[in-house]
């Protein structure tokens, strides 16, 4: 399933950071729709030719986001901003 097609009740995708459908993985920021904070969020996105395929996690048959805890998100937001000038050190 593509990430963007993702979209559960209680969390907003803002944009999609990062997708490598050859892992099937995907990160996303988003709003927590019940205090409003911004969060980074992933899933295993399955097949993302086929929107049969729901990926991980996903409850019953709704996919969803796995959260990051709100106080990883400065951590995870500096590494992806190194990344992107290509001088992240992990």
């Amino acid at each position: 399933m593509q990430p963007q097609n993702v979209n559960p009740g209680n969390f907003t995708v803002d944009r999609i950071i990062y997708n490598d459908p050859n892992q099937q993985f995907a990160i996303a920021v988003g709003t927590w729709n019940d205090d409003s904070s911004v969060r980074f969020a992933m899933r295993w996105t399955g097949d993302q030719t086929d929107d049969d395929d729901l990926g991980y996690p996903k409850v019953f048959t709704h996919p969803m986001w796995f959260q990051l805890p709100i106080d990883v998100a400065p951590v995870l937001g500096a590494i992806l901003s190194n990344m992107q000038r290509g001088n992240a050190r992990i």
